[in-house]
């Protein structure tokens, strides 16, 4: 094979990865703009990411948001486009050590996780570079992507 198939081949497969959904160019391009939110005034941190789908579910798609302040911190994942019904789970990772691992409902395609300090619930204290996984009813995994 010579150097322009093999360009071409490699442009291909690139263009294939991110036609499907699949993340893998992630590593490579890093995260896209709309991706990344670190703000705040001083002593807040707010942290966001967008869920990329996997090939259990294709279609599926979500975004989990962080942020803590001095009188409260607060944490969400929304999922949509989900084709698997019922009780998926949550969890929150740093460094493959499991911090949280919250059951979300998923309906109609749709589900939410809301948890906030002001309510009661406990809120890990998360960072860039958290990894936010969904899993559904099946246990599969369907979401997945990292706190910017």
């Amino acid at each position: 094979m010579n150097k322009v198939s093999a360009s071409y081949l490699t442009c291909a497969l690139l263009c294939c990865c991110v036609l499907l959904g699949t993340g893998c160019t992630d590593q490579l391009a890093g995260p896209a703009a709309s991706d990344v939110t670190v703000a705040g005034k001083a002593g807040e941190v707010k942290l966001e990411g967008r869920l990329r789908a996997t090939f259990a579910d294709p279609l599926a798609s979500g975004k989990a948001k962080f942020e803590m302040r001095s009188d409260r911190t607060r944490f969400s994942t929304e999922v949509q486009d989900v084709s698997t019904a019922g009780r998926g789970t949550v969890h929150l990772s740093r460094g493959g050590a499991v911090m949280l691992h919250e059951a979300i409902t998923i309906a109609l395609g749709f589900g939410d996780l809301n948890r906030d300090t002001r309510d009661g619930d406990a809120v890990p204290e998360l960072a860039a570079g958290d990894l936010v996984e969904v899993f559904n009813a099946d246990g599969a995994l369907i979401l997945s992507g990292l706190l910017h």
